[in-house]
């Protein structure tokens, strides 16, 4: 999405629909309002009558390939979609959006944390728990769905910030046990 500008035309383009939704044109016929995203971000669309039966217009949440022009409406950069089917042939990475940090970086930080701690029980807890396997799926998640640090390398980002504030919180109450803070 962020390299589109207007006038260019698109062939074969995968993206994720986030919407669809349809609408009704001062004449009465349907039209669709569309949002395309792709791990770069997101651009709002439109299917006009003309191009509806050439669309898969039951695609919401799903990856489509279109066909399609980038035209400027309002100030604003939208496609203008010719045709839209499902596809299956795509590489899911493309369609997730990732942390604007370093995550092996924000990693090592929250190695140093978890390095700090005392308890030896509470130690190797946290050792059980991050395996090699389950330390890459860590730093690769999301930590949620939606609202907050909704991409990849989101619950790594996520914890070292709470790990963070866990800094300030011992320095505000000192008889806190700092080792299962961390934990």
């Amino acid at each position: 999405v962020k390299d589109l500008k207007e006038g260019l035309s698109l062939f074969n383009e995968d993206f994720a629909v986030k919407s669809i939704n349809a609408a009704k044109m001062k004449d009465g016929r349907t039209y669709y309002n569309v949002e395309l995203t792709d791990n770069t971000g997101t651009i709002s669309g439109k299917i006009w009558p003309d191009s509806i039966a050439k669309c898969d217009i039951e695609s919401e949440g799903e990856v489509v390939s279109v066909d399609a022009g980038i035209e400027k409406y309002r100030d604003s950069l939208q496609i203008k979609i010719n045709s839209m089917v499902q596809t299956d042939d795509f590489d899911a990475i493309n369609f997730m959006a990732t942390s604007n940090f370093n995550v092996k970086k924000l990693w090592q930080e929250l190695e140093k944390y978890r390095n700090a701690i005392k308890n030896k029980y509470l130690k190797q807890l946290l050792t059980n728990c991050f395996t090699e396997e389950t330390q890459t799926s860590f730093i690769n998640s999301a930590s949620a769905l939606k609202v907050h640090h909704e991409y990849k390398g989101g619950l790594v980002e996520h914890t070292v910030e709470r790990l963070r504030m866990s800094d300030s919180l011992k320095e505000s109450y000192p008889r806190i046990n700092k080792d299962l803070l961390v934990t």
